[in-house]
């Protein structure tokens, strides 16, 4: 079998014309600095494809990694490096992109949306939260697809709860591995339930618990690491608040268990994800041969997968002769005139993610 090889990037430079050949993936792969779990599961697919010869692909990954604040110095290294790889005569078949949120997120997004650029994002955002995405066409979503991560869709949960036992107030407390602006409005619209969404801030954790009891808020949500999760239980064993008056939600997308020499849980609501039994010697293999963490495996895994999909998806259009990008015209970021955007139609990338 012939080795398929990869390509994936995020950015054109020079004004040509490219012929992207059918045995390779290239691929840029955009990420924040912070996202751990994301890098270490795009490394282990990318580890995984080209060690099993029976995918018949080789992907060759072209990294920019950037913080949350960044922009400018952000598209000016995606030009860069997009102008590096067309010069190697190695274009982009795709953009991977793992940014969460922030300027890095609407930056990649704009940088794709205005050079028309097939991507395959794992951004948190419900509908029209991507605002660099608003406005593409129908066309457009076919080859610029959004996949919402665990950690986008798990906050629901408290939604359904809520409506479930006809919750009057909320006090929902998130860490750094929630992202929870774009939900401020959305995650209690239609609902009558007077509530506050808060960022923790474990140097006045105190403070931050008061003062939401201040205003008579007696159902926590807490959302986050189960590190997170059990510092919060703690500190409310501690001070005598886990009693019938108050209501407390741990909501996780860790599998590891709650840790707390508490004297009464009786109101204390675990949530966290179970791996299907049948599934778990799989998931014990892939973790320890590509060094995926333990505890995140929800989280680790929908990366892994969603970065083997997108492979997979590259592989089989180039061999089944969809893939009609090779003859799009390439811009540069410079030559970009805000009407000028290369389109693809016909392009249907989003259908054959879902095939493979």
């Amino acid at each position: 079998m012939s080795t398929q090889r990869c390509n994936i990037i995020i950015i054109c430079r020079l004004k040509q014309r490219l012929i992207l050949s059918p045995d390779h993936d290239s691929q840029m792969y955009v990420n924040e600095d912070q996202n751990f779990l994301a890098e270490e599961a795009v490394n282990g697919a990318v580890a995984y494809v080209n060690k099993n010869e029976s995918f018949g692909i080789s992907v060759n990954i072209t990294r920019v990694i950037t913080n949350r604040t960044e922009s400018v110095e952000l598209l000016q290294a995606l030009c860069r490096t997009y102008a590096s790889m067309l010069e190697t005569s190695t274009p982009p078949h795709l953009v991977l992109d793992t940014t969460l949120t922030g300027l890095s997120s609407e930056t990649v997004k704009s940088f794709t949306a205005s050079l028309g650029l097939p991507t395959i994002t794992a951004s948190f955002g419900q509908e029209r939260d991507l605002i660099k995405w608003r406005n593409i066409d129908d066309d457009e979503k076919k080859y610029m697809i959004q996949i919402n991560p665990p950690n986008d869709i798990i906050p629901q949960v408290i939604k359904h709860i809520v409506k479930k036992q006809n919750i009057t107030n909320a006090a929902v407390i998130f860490d750094s591995s929630f992202v929870m602006e774009h939900k401020y409005k959305s995650l209690f619209q239609n609902i009558a339930t007077r509530n506050v969404i808060t960022s923790l801030n474990e140097a006045i954790l105190s403070v931050q618990i008061q003062q939401l009891m201040a205003l008579d808020l007696v159902n926590f949500f807490i959302l986050g690491r189960i590190k997170t999760l059990n510092t919060i239980l703690n500190y409310a064993s501690e001070i005598d608040i886990l009693k019938k008056k108050y209501a407390w939600h741990f909501i996780t997308s860790d599998t590891a268990n709650l840790t707390c020499n508490c004297k009464n849980w009786s109101q204390v609501l675990h949530v966290k994800p179970l791996v299907d039994s049948t599934e778990q010697e799989a998931l014990i293999r892939l973790k320890n041969i590509y060094n995926m963490e333990s505890i995140a495996e929800i989280t680790s895994v929908f990366y892994f997968d969603f970065a083997l999909r997108s492979f997979l998806t590259v592989r089989s259009m180039l061999i089944n002769g969809t893939w009609t990008r090779g003859n799009s015209e390439y811009i540069t970021c410079d030559d970009y005139t805000g009407e000028n955007t290369p389109r693809a139609v016909g392009f249907d990338l989003r259908s054959a993610f879902i095939e493979v």
